[in-house]
């Protein structure tokens, strides 16, 4: 995974907020491994100084903050 990859999958939300967005599809969630994600991430550390990863909460579970 290279910047110039991260650059092409990002979005620029605002200045100095870029978004890398969940898929569109329901089918093209298969696209998004656990091998990409695992690839990905150690990159975008080293991109951003600050890395949010905004997940599902597990279903039939209850989280506190």
């Amino acid at each position: 995974m290279t910047a110039d990859r991260i650059a092409a999958l990002v979005t620029t939300f605002r200045p100095g907020l870029d978004c890398l967005l969940a898929p569109t599809g329901p089918g093209d969630a298969t696209q998004v491994s656990p091998a990409f994600v695992d690839e990905l991430l150690p990159v975008l550390r080293g991109a951003y100084d600050f890395v949010v990863v905004d997940t599902p909460a597990p279903t039939g579970q209850c989280a506190s903050a």
